[in-house]
């Protein structure tokens, strides 16, 4: 299995773990808060000095709210090259995370 191929693969172990909790009305609103301020984000960018985000799944945000961390399953699960290639790229599910330039007028 090649480097990104075993990140996809852990990120899907970790998504799938998601399946064994009943979302709540709470789970919800959570999440649907957080998709209003994604939303404001992504029109708001260049503003913001933001040029990349990462929106955070469903599943993510309700394995968060029940303690199971992203970072330690895949420390646990992934080899030293594939977490290497995983912190550089970030989360090959969600293609996009967070980065912040200098100045508003710093080239992408």
């Amino acid at each position: 299995m090649t480097l990104p191929e075993q990140v996809l693969a852990a990120e899907l172990d970790y998504s799938r773990q998601s399946e064994q909790f009943s979302a709540t009305a709470e789970d919800w609103a959570t999440w649907e808060a957080g998709e209003g301020v994604r939303a404001f984000l992504e029109t708001q960018a260049e503003q913001l000095s933001l040029w990349w985000y990462q929106p955070e799944s469903f599943a993510h945000q309700l394995l968060k709210r029940r303690g199971y961390s992203l970072h330690r399953y895949m420390a646990k699960h992934l080899s030293v090259a594939a977490w290497v290639c995983w912190s550089e790229q970030g989360s090959f599910l969600a293609p996009f995370k967070v980065r912040e330039r200098k100045s508003i007028n710093t080239p992408l």
